[in-house]
């Protein structure tokens, strides 16, 4: 009894430590409300690292935790803006001693990415992430991962919401070391507190007890009520290809198969780790026009894209002779010599991300982020829906809004217009099309 008396006064003494009584409860093993922070802080104070520093603050690790499993949440708040075009840096926010054990950062390249890693002696296991457009200065965000190495599972929540959920092989947890490193240059810390179990959305929420200026709007994942039926239109029909016929309206660019099977369009990546693909109708489109298709995915580890209002940044058509050609390498479409939008759906990558990012080029800046409910697994259908009127971009899926970006014409460079479609794998990657049409938006 004195000994546990002892060991909760130096806990206290030292960063107000509160022992977690039982599996069921929701104490946490650690929090630190940074009442000695060197910043403003979201109720009292916060930590901030200075220039060059590695952290803002050591605080102790019980030896006795492993961290098999758990839940680590705290709140960031940058001191700048961190926009899509800010150039490329990279910090660790919160990160065990053995650092291979537990890290978490953030990183901005064409956009602010928020990530959890995890090592086991220098194999790489679990590793998470989480897209914004930017991240907004003297904002405060709440995030939490939750994992569990017996299930080999891992989550991530932003502003109280789940976002990601991946689950690999079970893995062994590297001992964390005996300190926690929290914060680091232009990135404030608050709030922090760790769990020795994964916490389920209905606790983290209650937990962090979000306000109404603090949930994501443009900068962060975007979730809609909308349905296509919020968007009537008059059109008039301009292409449809059922894939009963021929393919003669389409050019293949990079190392793939395209063909028709059963009525469907089928299209493969041939080489397993760069065999990218597009898949460009010949016809060009107006500014303004309807597209709608249905997509069916053949295999659990692939990303699929719509290019579309692609046109040679020289203003020629992209197959012109003086645009530089293309063979299925992303860097040619992103920053080479086309402009364009684009649009991610599917993402069943090495990080399921369960979302969808647009992008504009040249340029490949992420200028939206949207909630994909397509579910990480072969063998659905999924009916895809795109709709571009003047600087208004909407795409849907199995008609609920997923994407939602109104071009300002500023920020990005001017709005593209008329130009060409494609459909772009990613490899390892096959699908299967069918019912492609596109449509003249007349109002």
């Amino acid at each position: 009894m004195v000994r546990k008396l002892t060991t909760a006064v130096l806990l206290i003494a030292v960063v107000a430590f509160v022992p977690f009584a039982a599996a069921q409860d929701t104490k946490p093993i650690l929090q630190d409300a940074f009442d000695d922070g060197n910043a403003p802080g979201r109720n009292g104070k916060a930590v901030l690292a200075p220039e060059g520093a590695k952290c803002a603050k050591e605080i102790p690790l019980p030896p006795a935790t492993k961290l098999k499993k758990g839940t680590i949440l705290f709140w960031l708040q940058p001191q700048k803006d961190l926009i899509a075009f800010e150039k490329r840096w990279k910090v660790s926010l919160v990160r065990a001693e053995n650092k291979k054990a537990l890290q978490i950062g953030l990183s901005v390249r064409s956009s602010a990415q928020l990530w959890m890693g995890i090592r086991a002696g220098e194999k790489p296991l679990p590793f998470i992430r989480f897209d914004f457009t930017h991240l907004k200065a003297k904002k405060w965000y709440n995030v939490a991962f939750t994992w569990d190495s017996e299930k080999g599972a891992l989550d991530l929540y932003v502003a109280g919401r789940p976002y990601t959920h991946i689950e690999r092989e079970p893995w062994q947890m590297p001992d964390p070391g005996a300190k926690l490193l929290v914060g680091s240059p232009g990135i404030a810390i608050d709030g922090l507190k760790l769990f020795d179990r994964p916490l389920t959305a209905e606790e983290i929420a209650a937990s962090i007890k979000l306000r109404p200026e603090e949930k994501l709007t443009s900068e962060g994942i975007q979730v809609f009520e909308e349905t296509l039926a919020n968007y009537p239109v008059k059109k008039e029909l301009l292409y449809e290809n059922d894939f009963s016929g021929n393919l003669d309206d389409w050019v293949l660019e990079g190392p793939g198969v395209t063909k028709i099977v059963d009525g469907r369009l089928y299209m493969e990546s041939t080489e397993p780790k760069r065999g990218h693909i597009v898949f460009w109708n010949k016809k060009d489109y107006p500014a303004d026009f309807l597209a709608e298709w249905d997509f069916f995915p053949a295999n659990d580890s692939a990303l699929y894209i719509v290019f579309f209002c692609a046109k040679g940044r020289n203003g020629k058509d992209i197959f012109d002779p003086t645009v530089a050609k293309r063979d299925g390498t992303f860097k040619q479409y992103i920053l080479g010599d086309i402009n364009a939008y684009h649009i991610s759906y599917f993402r069943n990558i090495r990080v399921r991300s369960g979302i969808c990012n647009m992008r504009k080029e040249y340029g490949f800046f992420l200028v939206t982020v949207g909630k994909d409910p397509i579910p990480p697994v072969p063998g659905g259908k999924y009916h895809i829906t795109l709709l571009k009127k003047g600087n208004k971009i909407r795409f849907f899926i199995d008609g609920k809004l997923a994407v939602k970006f109104d071009d300002d014409g500023k920020t990005y460079g001017p709005v593209w217009g008329a130009g060409k479609l494609g459909l772009r794998q990613m490899a390892p990657s096959k699908a299967y099309y069918d019912d492609f049409r596109v449509y003249k938006v007349l109002e």
